[in-house]
């Protein structure tokens, strides 16, 4: 219903935020938490000078949706931090054929300027993400993961907000 209807997408922002993360992996995969990137209430809890890999950030990400990995993902983006980041999820929009969608931030949270897309738009980038990258489905059909402490950060506990994951015969995640 109103498939072409521009709205704001609120956290399925980080659709885009993976599929760019995907394409552009840091090397080494080495992410750095600053403190600009403890930002909104959905967080998986990263502090100040934690080292993580991608696929880590990747669960972080997905399952409690946290904003504080999409701004670490998003700022430790190696062709120029977290504005070009912004400007490849809209170049790599574009190139889906999604036109009308327009990005922000990494994370969905309102306030930095105008986001939107459509409920066709939304179909296409999540059937790219589910297809392109296995990783990507495992880790949205997950419902809970430990993500284990190491010499660079403590052990995180995440539990997909998805309750429909668990509750829903059939549901397969985002």
């Amino acid at each position: 219903k109103n498939a072409e209807k521009r709205l704001a997408m609120a956290s399925l922002t980080k659709i885009m935020t993976a599929i760019v993360g995907f394409e552009n992996k840091r090397s080494p995969n080495r992410y750095i938490v600053s403190e600009s990137a403890i930002v909104g209430n959905d967080s998986m809890g990263v502090e100040v000078g934690e080292v993580l890999s991608f696929e880590e950030l990747l669960y972080g990400l997905m399952l409690p949706s946290g904003n504080d990995a999409s701004e670490v993902i998003a700022q430790n983006y190696e062709k120029g931090g977290r504005e070009a980041f912004i400007q490849a999820m809209n170049d790599r929009a574009k190139s889906l054929g999604l036109t009308d969608t327009q990005f922000s931030n990494p994370s969905g949270l309102q306030g930095d300027g105008e986001q939107y897309t459509t409920a066709y738009d939304l179909l296409v980038m999540t059937r790219y993400a589910l297809e392109t990258f296995p990783d990507f489905a495992k880790v949205v059909s997950t419902a809970e993961y430990v993500i284990p402490a190491t010499n660079t950060h403590k052990e995180f506990q995440l539990a997909n907000s998805t309750n429909l994951l668990t509750t829903y015969e059939g549901v397969k995640g985002v």
